[in-house]
């Protein structure tokens, strides 16, 4: 009995954190990121882009990488909610977590190259760094209020398990 409580109780909270898994508010960052792809890609026919081609070029790659990294999320997500309520493991939950976390780490990691840059740059450039550097705070915000939502999830899990299983 004990038992068929505590998995209705993991489904309840699996319910509530997988709507809120499906809030837009990655989706949003990824499409300011898409946004900025098409921004930055018109720098490069500004009359002075040759100078500065590789930098421009590297931040379309950053774009590029956070894009791929949230769609790969979302398809795991949609994977994710395949699984039967009460099949659902803790190592599941867990690649959840561990792949926002290091798509927050490669997000962080193009901050910290975008902040690296000191030389004096064409200012239409300097403004799309800083709106892209603000969107990679913001997606790590995000990823940081994902990934608390994740781990309760994942709380939840153990401690319903716990009395089938016993201590551990």
């Amino acid at each position: 009995m004990k038992r068929k409580i505590s998995i209705i109780l993991l489904f309840l909270v699996f319910l509530t954190n997988s709507a809120y898994c499906l809030d837009t508010r990655l989706y949003d960052i990824r499409q300011k990121l898409f946004d900025q792809t098409q921004e930055i890609k018109q720098l490069v026919n500004r009359d002075n882009a040759g100078q500065y081609l590789v930098l421009v070029s590297s931040m379309w790659d950053t774009c590029f990488v956070a894009i791929t990294q949230l769609d790969a999320y979302f398809y795991i997500l949609g994977l994710f909610n395949t699984i039967k309520k009460e099949n659902i493991t803790a190592p599941a939950i867990d690649f959840l977590s561990r792949w926002l976390k290091q798509t927050r780490d490669t997000s962080e990691l193009n901050i910290k190259g975008l902040d690296g840059i000191k030389l004096p740059i064409d200012p239409m450039i300097r403004i799309n760094m800083e709106r892209l550097k603000r969107y990679f705070r913001e997606l790590n915000s995000q990823i940081n209020k994902e990934v608390m939502e994740i781990e309760k999830l994942r709380k939840s899990l153990d401690e319903a398990l716990e009395p089938a299983l016993g201590p551990r």
